[in-house]
Order: structure tokens, then C-alpha cells, then sequence
């Protein structure tokens, strides 16, 4: 067979797998799935932030993503849980006009959701 021994098939085959899981490695590495449990921070229970939350945790459990609405004290406080790294809020509805990119240059908008 093409004058190749059985030595050089079997190191040709380890490469090729070798290459193949050192790429596999390395889009986990870089390109991580989402998570699939996330906590939204909205408001006081019964405001319109609440419910916005409970929209979004019905829409994204259609794609099977676990959402923990947690209620606070409003915008100033989601805005602080946001800055946070260790507090576990994902995400949180916060009105226009509370901070800007200077305040708070690690946070990105989705945009609004109403004017």
C-alpha cells in the first residue's frame, strides 16, 4: 500500500488526531458555549421590571436557558449588581439616563426597550 509501513500509518493517524482535539480544545477554549442558567435583576415584585423579567424568562426557556428573575430595589441597585462580578446577575433592566459608558465602561446595552 503505497510503500508505507504500519509504523508510519500509525503516527500519521496519532497527528491527525492529535490535530483534531488540540482544535477542539481550542474553539472550547475560545468560543464557549452560553450559559445555560442566567439571573436577571428587574425590580419590586409587581412593577413593570418584573414583568419584563418574567417575559424574558418565558422566551428564553423556549431555548432552554434556566432564568432566575431576582427582584431589587430598583435600577440603582440592578445598575450596582450589574458592576459586580460576584454578585450572579447576568442581566438587568435599568432605565435610560442612569449611567453612561463613562460610569460604567465594563456593561453592554441590548438597547432600549420602550422611549
Amino acid at each position: 500500500m503505497l510503500g508505507l509501513s504500519r509504523l508510519r500509518y500509525f503516527v500519521g493517524l496519532v497527528a491527525v488526531v492529535g490535530v483534531l482535539v488540540a482544535s477542539w480544545l481550542a474553539l472550547v477554549y475560545f468560543f464557549p458555549a452560553p450559559p445555560s442558567k442566567i439571573m436577571i435583576a428587574t425590580a419590586t415584585e409587581g412593577s413593570t421590571y418584573e414583568l419584563l423579567g418574567n417575559r424574558y424568562k418565558a422566551i428564553l426557556a423556549r431555548s432552554k436557558v434556566e432564568v432566575t428573575v431576582r427582584l431589587t430595589n430598583g435600577a440603582a441597585e440592578n445598575l450596582r449588581l450589574l458592576q459586580d462580578k460576584n454578585s450572579g446577575v447576568a442581566a438587568g433592566i435599568v432605565a435610560g439616563g442612569v449611567s453612561d459608558a463613562a460610569l460604567s465602561p465594563d456593561l453592554r446595552s441590548l438597547g432600549r426597550v420602550n422611549y
